[in-house]
């Protein structure tokens, strides 16, 4: 549950990130993300603190966590 919640986070600034790239305005982005305009500045702020290099390594990490946990892909499961 915490890593998909993780998943979902990383995600979402992500996406700020790319929407910024295609110079979408703050309310377009939060409406395409589907939170409130008040909600988005709090991601906006963690959008700051990282490059999209090091959100595509988090989100790709988290996935592949996931992945590993739910025993695909593994010849052992994590957990039971």
């Amino acid at each position: 549950m915490t890593v998909g919640m993780l998943y979902s986070y990383f995600g979402k600034l992500l996406e700020i990130h790319f929407h910024r790239v295609k110079g979408l305005n703050s309310a377009s982005i939060a409406s395409q993300l589907g939170i409130s305009p008040f909600v988005y500045k709090e991601y906006e702020e963690a959008a700051n603190r990282y490059s999209y290099g090091k959100l595509v390594k988090n989100v790709s990490s988290l996935r592949e966590l996931d992945l590993k946990l739910k025993g695909v892909d593994s010849g052992e499961r994590l957990l039971s």
